[in-house]
C-alpha cells in the first residue's frame, strides 16, 4: 500500500459516489501492482482524470486524478504523484 499524503477529507457518502463513478468509467484499465510505501507512485502508472460528474459533485477532488487498482482505487495529486486518499474496490457484506 502506497503511503498516503495528507488524505483528503471525503465523507462516506462522497467516498461511495468517487467508486461508483469511477466504475462506470470502461476506458480505465486495472494498474500493474504498485510497490509498498512509497512517498509517490512511480511514472508508469498511469493517472486518469476522475469522471466530471463526481469532479461536479464533490468540487474538492477537482485537479485530481485516480488511479484503479485490483482492490482498490486511489486518488492522487497529478504534481507531485501523491496518494491522498483511497477507497476499497470491494465492500464486505455484513
Amino acid at each position: 500500500m502506497p503511503a498516503l499524503a495528507a488524505p483528503l477529507p471525503l465523507s462516506e457518502e462522497q467516498r461511495s459516489l468517487v467508486h461508483a463513478g469511477v466504475m462506470r468509467v470502461a476506458n480505465a484499465p486495472v494498474a500493474e501492482p504498485i510497490p509498498p510505501r512509497t512517498a509517490a507512485l512511480p511514472t508508469w502508472v498511469a493517472l486518469h482524470d476522475l469522471p466530471a460528474g463526481v469532479v461536479g459533485e464533490i468540487p474538492l477532488l477537482r485537479g485530481y486524478k485516480f488511479v484503479k487498482l485490483d482492490d482498490r482505487i486511489l486518488l492522487v495529486s497529478p504534481a507531485n504523484r501523491a496518494v491522498v486518499g483511497e477507497i476499497p474496490r470491494y465492500r464486505l457484506l455484513p
